[in-house]
């Protein structure tokens, strides 16, 4: 709930999962972290963090935009997950 803290939230789970795929960290667009913000989490920090690690499966680029948090997971747009892919969430 505190809008101040997404942000550097983001960047901590973000850094998380690129590092655990071995990838740079995409850059969080302003319009990313405002979708981000518009979103009622309420304290729930595990869907909070799936919603990061789906945009960063969803796309190679360096910034996430919010298309990459609208788009679905697994389905068309998603690479396919690796069978020996463990995740934290």
């Amino acid at each position: 709930e505190r809008v101040e803290d997404m942000a550097a939230l983001a960047e901590h789970y973000l850094r998380q999962f690129a590092g655990a795929e071995g990838r740079l960290v995409p850059e969080l667009s302003a319009q990313s972290l405002a979708w981000l913000q518009s979103r009622r989490w309420a304290g729930n920090l595990p869907e909070f963090s799936q919603a990061l690690h789906r945009a960063l499966w969803t796309t190679e680029e360096s910034r996430l935009e919010p298309r990459h948090f609208e788009a679905k997971w697994p389905g068309p747009m998603a690479r396919s997950m690796p069978e020996n892919r463990t995740h934290s969430w």
